[in-house]
């Protein structure tokens, strides 16, 4: 079963990093880099990599149970999450004027729960992780 401590690990370790070098990357390739990058900017961008990492670890809770063991929510998978959370979000963002850096927050969480719901549902069993224990894997 997968366990809370897993789920943490893998949104700190990797959505959060994975969601910065995506920012890191759109920010290197806009035309205005000098003036993306100040303290109050990275900040900022801090605080939006731990909204996808906050949104991350609240979809994969509530699929905890139903996840497979293999799914590997502190891999590779977690960190496309965070980087695909960067461009969900910059694809959305022009459709949404006026939501205010609240909204934003918001959209970053959202963003990145749809995404990590998405990643992570083809590693879902029908049966929760307690009903699975003491299964005999021979008749199935």
């Amino acid at each position: 079963m997968i366990t809370m401590r897993d789920i943490l690990r893998g949104a700190v370790g990797r959505v959060l990093p994975g969601f910065l070098v995506g920012w890191a990357l759109l920010v290197a390739s806009s035309s205005h880099s000098r003036s993306l990058v100040t303290p109050g900017r990275i900040a900022l961008s801090v605080l939006m990599a731990g909204a996808a990492a906050l949104g991350s670890t609240i979809a994969l809770s509530v699929m905890r149970r139903r996840l497979r063991s293999d799914a590997g929510v502190g891999g590779r998978r977690a960190f496309l999450v965070g980087l695909g959370t960067v461009g969900i979000t910059i694809t959305v963002r022009p459709f949404l004027s006026g939501i205010g850096a609240a909204g934003e927050y918001g959209l970053v969480t959202l963003s990145a729960a749809a995404l990590a719901t998405a990643m992570f549902v083809p590693w879902l069993s029908r049966r929760p992780a307690d009903e699975r224990v003491g299964v005999d894997t021979d008749r199935l």
